[in-house]
């Protein structure tokens, strides 16, 4: 298996750990909150265990207009937990202060943690966070690093990591910085710990990555055929640009790494463009199989697919992707594009000289791509 998948599955699944000591924690806290869309409808409190499902811990019913509430009698421990509403869910952090909390937001949101919170001031300062990756305030891998450092609350600093950055290796060093944080406010514990030894794991195994070309493509070889429908039902080829320098970009609407490195890339397109540069995006977004299962009815399933749609033809306008050739089959790894280029993360770039034949796997889009792409053209 591909290291970059081993580790986002090991980096998402150590969220489930909680942390052991809180004994400055308050006795009760109240969770509240108004979703809209969700009336009359189970919603509940789940806290993430590693290697195992997430463990629900509260679970109630919205009343007619989506209010909820949830009253504990004693504070779940600092760590990360998550409001779930059938296939939806959104995170958020306790780091012990809290009594009181106002969950406030639209359900089809909650998945990109796009809700209002108010009484956990750590909470808020993850969702501010991911509010400004997502509005491109951070463009440049230090304004990243400058941020997670300034960062207040270590578990918001750990949870923006691990959910944004994933284990690319180009973010290794953010991951350093909230482990530390995790290990400075948390000493001992096992949550600490763990994301120290998965750090380390990272580097070595994305140090032996380099060494290894993984997956099925080679430099040299003809790029594989992709015939994929467009946001409007246009069939795009990636064969009909040979004779031009193509990136070939896998990406999505909710990876916010891809998000990051765009400005990048449509900049370097710009400046290139005219001299027989194509950039081809594959998205990752839409519902996978067993996603899909879960939905009541293919009515129900038919609307979340349009809405994930929607945020994939969204993306494409705000970060400014103003060139044609943009695919999905919309079910996310379930796409024959990705699985035959051995896709396993992303973003994943190739770059395809004018012949159609592989160049460069993967280039680094902020440092990397630029100096590849002007050997080629």
């Amino acid at each position: 298996m591909h290291f970059s998948k081993i580790f986002s599955f090991l980096f998402f699944v150590i969220l489930g750990f909680s942390v052991q000591s809180c004994d400055n924690s308050p006795e009760g806290l109240v969770i509240q909150g108004t979703l809209s869309d969700a009336t009359n409808i189970n919603v509940s409190i789940e806290q993430i265990i590693i290697g195992e499902n997430p463990r629900p811990l509260l679970s109630t019913t919205t009343d007619g207009e989506g209010n909820f509430e949830f009253d504990f009698e004693k504070a779940p421990r600092p760590g990360i937990y998550r409001i779930r509403v059938g296939a939806q869910g959104g995170d958020f952090v306790l780091s012990g202060e809290e009594t009181k909390i106002k969950i406030n937001g639209n359900l089809s949101d909650l998945a990109s943690n796009i809700f209002q919170i108010e009484g956990s001031e750590a909470s808020i300062e993850l969702i501010e966070t991911f509010q400004k990756v997502a509005n491109r305030e951070f463009t440049q891998l230090d304004q990243i690093k400058a941020h997670v450092e300034e960062m207040e609350y270590a578990y918001s600093a750990t949870h923006f990591a691990i959910r944004s950055l994933q284990s690319r290796p180009e973010y290794t060093e953010v991951h350093e910085i909230a482990s530390a944080k995790l290990i400075r406010d948390y000493p001992g514990t096992q949550d600490a710990e763990n994301y120290a030894g998965l750090v380390s794991q990272l580097k070595e195994a994305e140090a032996q990555q380099t060494r290894q070309q993984q997956g099925p493509i080679r430099v040299g070889m003809e790029a594989p055929e992709i015939e994929m429908e467009g946001p409007d039902g246009t069939t795009y080829r990636l064969s009909d640009l040979r004779g031009n320098v193509v990136l070939l970009d896998f990406w999505a609407a909710w990876c916010r790494p891809c998000r990051i490195a765009n400005p990048t890339i449509v900049d370097v397109y710009n400046r290139y463009k005219d001299q027989g540069f194509k950039v081809f995006n594959v998205s990752l977004d839409g519902i996978d199989s067993r996603t899909a299962a879960r939905f009541s009815g293919e009515e129900e399933l038919q609307q979340q697919i349009q809405i994930q749609k929607q945020r994939w033809i969204d993306a494409i306008e705000q970060d400014n992707l103003d060139w044609p050739y943009h695919v999905s089959n919309l079910k996310r790894w379930e796409c024959d594009a990705a699985r035959s280029y051995g896709v396993t993360a992303i973003p994943r770039y190739y770059l395809i000289d004018r012949e159609g034949k592989i160049a460069v796997i993967n280039p680094r889009a902020q440092t990397d791509l630029e100096r590849e792409l002007q050997k080629l053209l």
